[in-house]
């Protein structure tokens, strides 16, 4: 009966190929792949409005982070 109980808190296996193809698929690994990354580069995230911590993990820049970039060059 207990075992029947703590089935939904169990982690299904993880198979190490998987992992090593695609970890940004598999969501705690995901998790802790961003978490050391943000611990590793946090200081260059700025806390103001121009840069946050979901600018470290995009791919392209989006278009208002790119447009403030090139605004601030202008001047």
């Amino acid at each position: 009966m207990v075992r029947i109980k703590r089935l939904r808190y169990t982690p299904e296996p993880l198979r190490a190929e998987d992992a090593l193809r695609d970890p940004y698929r598999i969501k705690v690994l995901r998790k802790v792949i961003d978490g050391c990354a943000f611990r590793v580069y946090g200081h260059w995230v700025k806390k103001g409005e121009g840069q946050n911590r979901a600018a470290l993990f995009e791919n392209t820049p989006r278009c208002e982070v790119y447009n403030l970039y090139i605004n601030s060059l202008n001047r």
